[in-house]
């Protein structure tokens, strides 16, 4: 059974500056210096195909790596993949828009944890982690484009 997380943020933002930043997860200037994810794009550039190689900047942390699936512009979809070491499925990002025209990410964790050690550092605490991680991420993205607007 998967472990699926989901979590929302309004953003005042045109959609499509929303979606253009999403695109650069990881290595835009809004990402949160504190962030506890480390993401290295090994592929070189931004596209179907790109992957990530990710770990959790904590001694000892997990890495593992991503590829971007799906990079829909019209419907402002984004879907990696996992790969390799502690997860196997996918994170999506979505924007929705609003009647305003500006939008709301929703960020979707759908994965199974590989391995006994995997699974018990979800549980006690990795979950946690993962969870607020991603809302400091997407609370930063929202701080960086609303002061752009």
């Amino acid at each position: 059974m998967p472990e699926i997380i989901s979590q929302k943020i309004k953003i005042k933002a045109v959609c499509h500056d929303i979606f253009r930043e999403l695109i650069a997860w990881g290595q835009a200037p809004w990402w949160p210096k504190n962030s506890l994810m480390s993401i290295q794009n090994i592929s070189g550039t931004i596209d179907v195909g790109t992957r990530y190689r990710q770990q959790v900047k904590v001694p000892f942390g997990p890495n593992w790596c991503t590829v971007n699936k799906t990079i829909d512009k019209k419907n402002l979809y984004i879907r990696r993949d996992f790969f390799g070491n502690m997860f196997d499925g996918f994170e999506e990002l979505t924007i929705i828009p609003d009647e305003n025209g500006d939008g709301e990410v929703e960020y979707t964790f759908a994965a199974e944890l590989k391995g006994a050690i995997s699974k018990f550092f979800w549980k006690n605490g990795a979950k946690k982690m993962h969870s607020d991680n991603i809302t400091m991420i997407l609370s930063s993205l929202r701080e960086y484009l609303e002061k752009r607007r």
